[in-house]
């Protein structure tokens, strides 16, 4: 969504005053080749067995959250794959559906091509979860295997970027507590 915003292919009057600022930052900073690739960008991508979305797949383009069982289940009836990875809520978490939706925080998900699956696969930056480290997800395809690991970075070096680059310090702040 942020990236749509920095293209101008969202409308950024409901973000708050510092994702804005942020995006107004982005949009001047692009060179005009990474603006062209990212208008270019589908919302929803199929590849092998699984898709690809940002938000949801019920209404991608709203950038909703999928928090609840609920929200995934309406999700599940858009998903036309057995497995689909997420992000946008920033929070690594997976659901199931087999007759009812359940989910869990494990860091290691086997496929099983009797349900489907929804993976969010949390964040490199800015986590709603408490934990600043980065999220990796990785999809073994032939072991039928993902896993979700928690990546160290230098949280400090990326918030004095933030703060050099003329964006509001609050951006720099979440980096650290993962709010």
């Amino acid at each position: 969504n942020h990236d749509f915003a920095a293209v101008d292919k969202l409308n950024i009057d409901f973000f708050n005053t510092y994702a804005r600022e942020s995006a107004l930052w982005t949009r001047r900073t692009l060179s005009e080749e990474d603006k062209n690739y990212i208008k270019s960008l589908k919302l929803v991508e199929q590849v092998h067995n699984f898709t690809v979305v940002h938000s949801t797949l019920y209404s991608p383009e709203l950038f909703e959250y999928i928090q609840t069982s609920y929200d995934a289940h309406l999700a599940f009836e858009q998903q036309n794959t057995p497995l689909a990875f997420m992000g946008h809520s920033h929070v690594p978490v997976n659901f199931f559906k087999r007759k009812n939706v359940s989910f869990n925080m494990e860091t290691e998900v086997s496929v099983d091509e009797s349900l489907r699956i929804m993976i969010n696969v949390g964040s490199v930056g800015q986590p709603r979860d408490e934990n600043p480290d980065a999220v990796c997800c990785v999809y073994d395809v032939d072991q039928g295997k993902i896993h979700l690991t928690r990546i160290r970075y230098d949280v400090e070096k990326a918030a004095r970027k933030i703060i050099s680059a003329g964006l509001p310090e609050i951006l720099a702040e979440r980096l650290k507590y993962g709010r």
